[in-house]
C-alpha cells in the first residue's frame, strides 16, 4: 500500500480458485495462481469502489465512472467470458472473415445508375449534418416556430436525416429504417433489418446506407426502400445486448461516405472479441475496396501499450468502435485516426483537432466524467488541463464551438444545477498552445510548466499540449443538454427541465416532466424563444433543413417545426 487507497487502484482486488485478480493498472489483471503468467486487461473497468464480480464462470463488470482509460473502457454493464485456449493477452483470436454480399432486386439497376443531380445545400444528409459531425448548417431557421406535423416511428427513434424531400430515421428497437415525407410526415416506406439500427442512415446519390447491430450493412434505394445489397463481413456470432440478440461485431447505423467510398466499423473494442474490423466499400455495389483489422495494440509481456501522451498508467492505446467522422485528410473513430485506405495513424502524429465524444456519439446516458471535446486525443482529466472544450454535447462552426455544460468532468468538481441550471457556452478553439489567446489559459499553462510537488512532469506536458480555447459568451439555461443544432445564426438546444419537485426529486431527470426546446442567438447567447415539449427529446435528436427544424422525442415521435 503506497497511496491513499487500501487496494491497488479503484476497487478491491479479487481472488478465485485459479486467479488473483489485481487492479494495479486500474482494470482487471489476471495472475495465475499456478504460475507467474499474468493476463492484463486494463480496458475492462468497473464501478468505482465496487469493482467487478467473478461468478458463474463469467466476469461481471459494472458501469464505469472513470476519467482515465475512457478512450477504451466498455460502457454500461457487461458480462465477459473466457476465450478458450487463450494463454496470453496478445494471442491472436480467430474470427472467420468470409464476407457475404447478398444482392437485392434492384442491385443491377443501382450498380449501373448514373449519379443524380447534386443535393440541396439546405439538406441534412447524414448524422449531425456532415462527415465532420459538426451539427451545424448554413440553412437559416428562425427562432419563432410552430409544429407543422408529427409522426410516430416506434418506441425509440434515432436522430433524423433530411434530403430529397424525405426524412429518414431509425426505429431503433424496432430494427427498422423509416422514410417520411418532409412536407407532411406521411410514412413513405419502412425497411426492417435483423437487429437494432442505432443511428440514422446516410443519404448518398439516391441511396440510403446504414449499418445494423446484426453485423451487416444495407444499401436501399431512397425513393422506395427497395434493397440493392446487404453486406455481412464476419461470422455470425450472437450475444444478448439490452434484452435483444445482436452480433458480437455490431455496426453503427450511420455509415460515412467520403470520396465515393462507404466506411464503417464492425466490433465494440479493439481488445475484445478479436478487435475491430474496418471496411471501405463501393456504395453502389458493396464491393470491398479497403479493409483493416485492429487488435490491441499490445507491447512487451503481452501488456496493452500505454498512451505516453498522458500520465503513465492513466491511459492505454486502443479504441472503441463508434460512428466514423472525417476531415479533409483523415478519418476518425473518436481519437483513433486512419488514412483513407484505413491505415492507422499513430496518436502522436495526429495534429488536427476534431470532435471526440469520450464515451461515443450514441451514449445517451453519460456519466459525470464523460464529455465531448475538440482535440487530437482524449487527454486524461482534460478539464483540469488546458483543453477548454468539455461540454455534455456540442456543435462546431468553423473555429467556434457551442456546448452545454453541466458537470466539469474532472475528479472532485462540484455541480449543483439548482443554483443556475446548466450553462450554454460559446468559444473559439485552436491556435498555439504556447501562446493562447485567453489570458487565463496562458496563466494556467505557465503554471503547468512549473508543476507543484504533487503534479507530475507528464501531466504538465499533457496540459501544455492540448488545444486552447477562448470564451466568447456563456449563459445559464433551465434545461439539460440532450440535443443541439446550429442553423444559421440561431442555436437550438433541447433537454429536460432543471426541476426537483420536493415529492419526486427525479421526476424531471427521468423524463416525466417532458422537455424544453430553447432557441438562442449564436452571437450573444441571448434567449430568443422557448417551447414546451410533452416528452423529453431523444439523445442528439435535432436537425435543421430547408428552413425547418426536426426533432425526435424519447417516446419515438418525430416532430417537424416550421416558421409561423
Amino acid at each position: 500500500m503506497a497511496g491513499p487507497m487500501g487496494h491497488d487502484r479503484c476497487y478491491r482486488n479479487r481472488i478465485t480458485t485459479r486467479y488473483y485478480i489485481n487492479t494495479a493498472t486500474g482494470g482487471s489483471d489476471f495472475l495465475k495462481l499456478s504460475s507467474a503468467t499474468e493476463l492484463p486487461n486494463p480496458w475492462i473497468r468497473s464501478t468505482c469502489g465496487i469493482g467487478p464480480l467473478p461468478c458463474n464462470g463469467l466476469y461481471y463488470v459494472g458501469p464505469p465512472s472513470c476519467a482515465c482509460c475512457n478512450s477504451v473502457m466498455l460502457n454500461g454493464m457487461n458480462a465477459m467470458a473466457a476465450e478458450p485456449g487463450l494463454e496470453k493477452s496478445d494471442q491472436p483470436i480467430r474470427v472467420k472473415t468470409e464476407a457475404v454480399l447478398e444482392k437485392g432486386p434492384v442491385f443491377e439497376e443501382i450498380a449501373r445508375a448514373k449519379s443524380p443531380a447534386a443535393k440541396s445545400t439546405d439538406d441534412w444528409p447524414a448524422y449531425r449534418h456532415d462527415n465532420a459531425r459538426t451539427g451545424t448548417t448554413n440553412c437559416k431557421v428562425p427562432a419563432s416556430l410552430t409544429k407543422r406535423w408529427e409522426a410516430k416511428l416506434g418506441a425509440r427513434a434515432s436522430s433524423p436525416v433530411i434530403t430529397a424531400g424525405m426524412v429518414f430515421a431509425a426505429d431503433v428497437d424496432g430494427h427498422a429504417v423509416c422514410a417520411t415525407s418532409a412536407a407532411d410526415g406521411k410514412l413513405l416506406w419502412r425497411f426492417s433489418a435483423d437487429a437494432r439500427v442505432d443511428s440514422p442512415p446516410t443519404y448518398y446519390q439516391g441511396l440510403v446506407l446504414f449499418g445494423s447491430r446484426d453485423g451487416s450493412v444495407y444499401c436501399l434505394r431512397a425513393s422506395d426502400g427497395a434493397i440493392a445489397w446487404r453486406f455481412r463481413p464476419l461470422e455470425q456470432r450472437v450475444i444478448c445486448a439490452y434484452g435483444q440478440p445482436e452480433s458480437a461485431w455490431p455496426i453503427s447505423g450511420s455509415v460515412l461516405v467520403r470520396d465515393g467510398l462507404a466506411y464503417f466499423a464492425a466490433g465494440r473494442n479493439s481488445f475484445a472479441d478479436g478487435g475491430i474490423f474496418l471496411y471501405a466499400v463501393d456504395p453502389r455495389t458493396g464491393k470491398v475496396v479497403h479493409q483493416k483489422r485492429m487488435y490491441g495494440p499490445y507491447g512487451e509481456n503481452s501488456f496493452p501499450i500505454e498512451n505516453r501522451e498522458v500520465v503513465k498508467g492513466m491511459s492505454i492505446e486502443g479504441f472503441k468502435s463508434d460512428v466514423f467522422l472525417a476531415d479533409d485528410q483523415l478519418l476518425y473513430l473518436r481519437h483513433q485516426a486512419f488514412t483513407p485506405d484505413l491505415s492507422p495513424v499513430s496518436l502522436q502524429d495526429v495534429k488536427t483537432p476534431h470532435l471526440i465524444p469520450s464515451h461515443g456519439f450514441l451514449e445517451a446516458i453519460p456519466q459525470h466524467r464523460s464529455f465531448w471535446t475538440i482535440d487530437t486525443m482524449l487527454h486524461y482529466d482534460i478539464p483540469t488541463g488546458m483543453g477548454g472544450v468539455y461540454g455534455d454535447i456540442l456543435v462546431i462552426d468553423g473555429d467556434r464551438f457551442y456546448e452545454v455544460r453541466g458537470y466539469t468532468p474532472g475528479r472532485t468538481f462540484w455541480f449543483d444545477p439548482r443554483t443556475n441550471g446548466y450553462t450554454l457556452y460559446a468559444g473559439m478553439y485552436g491556435g498555439s498552445a504556447e501562446a493562447p489567446a485567453n489570458p487565463e489559459v496562458r496563466k494556467k499553462q505557465t503554471a503547468a510548466k512549473q508543476p507543484r510537488a504533487r503534479k507530475t512532469r507528464a501531466r504538465a506536458r499533457q496540459m501544455a499540449a492540448t488545444a486552447p480555447s477562448e470564451k466568447l459568451w456563456s449563459s445559464s439555461i433551465p434545461l439539460t443538454g440532450k440535443a443541439i443544432a446550429l442553423a444559421g445564426d440561431v442555436l437550438f438546444v433541447a433537454g429536460t427541465p432543471v426541476a426537483f419537485p420536493d415529492d419526486d426529486l427525479a421526476k424531471a431527470y427521468e423524463g416525466r416532466m417532458g422537455g424544453i426546446l430553447w432557441a438562442a442567438s449564436a452571437s450573444t447567447g441571448e434567449k430568443l424563444a422557448e417551447y414546451t415539449l410533452d416528452a423529453p427529446p431523444a439523445w442528439d435528436g435535432l436537425a435543421a433543413a430547408n428552413g425547418m427544424l426536426f426533432l425526435t422525442l424519447a417516446d419515438g415521435r418525430l416532430l417537424c417545426m416550421a416558421p409561423h
